[in-house]
């Protein structure tokens, strides 16, 4: 065990703990109360002194606060339960699936996060499920950090699609992509945007506008909608948030004799 990484880890996951705690305006009172334990050990968990903590006691203190995490039996054997819960809660991408669950409460939407780690300890998937009773819809939200292929990007999604079970017939289904707006995921969304614009072609604006509105309407088609770099802000409009800049060819003076 790296001793020196492991107190960093938990630093970090302390931090995020209490982002997320004074952002959702509970007090650590509060939270130690839902998660049956003493305030005392949140004061801990969050100054990262809480070393020798139960796997268990961080899971449900992560549950409290919408960042539920499912660890595999691989990543529980291989690895310390404090390092590979770290890993996972600092991850961007709770960030911004928090952000969006907090987002979709004002439109009256039940959210459930699913995040599953790989035998490493790293984040290898991160989903959020959406529903609403009424109208009975469900949305499925993919959230992926960096894009290394847009077309597997845009399968997984309508896998994820497909496989969502529904409590009744008259479900209404749909889902997005949340994509940090970093330049190399600009970049390549740009150069697969005539795909994108095929199967996803929508616009983020319209899903932020369904998720804190809690009247009925009918969702969307799917889309990616991007998230700041920092996982605090969605960010509406289309695919395409920047196209490359052409450089101005400069027309060469004849040489003078």
């Amino acid at each position: 065990m790296n001793r020196g990484r492991d107190r960093v880890l938990l630093r970090r996951l302390g931090e995020r703990l209490r982002h997320v705690r004074v952002d959702l305006g509970q007090s650590q009172s509060q939270v130690a109360e839902r998660a049956g334990i003493s305030q005392s050990s949140v004061s801990r968990m969050e100054r990262g002194k809480a070393g020798g903590t139960p796997i268990r006691t961080w899971t449900v203190v992560a549950d409290v606060l919408g960042l539920s995490i499912e660890l595999g039996r691989s990543a529980v054997a291989n690895l310390p339960a404090t390092q590979a819960t770290a890993a996972s809660m600092v991850d961007g991408r709770l960030g911004a699936m928090a952000l969006v669950a907090r987002l979709a409460e004002a439109g009256h939407w039940a959210a459930r996060s699913r995040v599953v780690e790989g035998p490493d300890g790293n984040v290898r998937s991160v989903n959020l499920t959406l529903r609403r009773i009424v109208p009975p819809q469900v949305v499925v939200v993919r959230i992926w950090d960096t894009v290394v292929d847009v077309e597997a990007l845009l399968d997984d999604l309508e896998q994820e699609l497909v496989a969502v079970p529904r409590s009744t017939d008259s479900d209404e289904i749909g889902g997005f992509i949340v994509l940090r707006a970093t330049s190399s995921n600009r970049r390549q969304i740009t150069q697969r945007v005539s795909a994108l614009d095929q199967r996803f072609r929508d616009s983020g604006s319209r899903w932020i506008g369904v998720l804190r509105d809690p009247r009925p309407a009918r969702l969307p088609r799917p889309t990616v909608v991007w998230v700041d770099r920092a996982a605090a802000r969605l960010i509406p409009g289309r695919l395409v948030l920047q196209r490359p800049r052409r450089r101005a060819s400069r027309s060469r003076l004849p040489e003078r004799g």
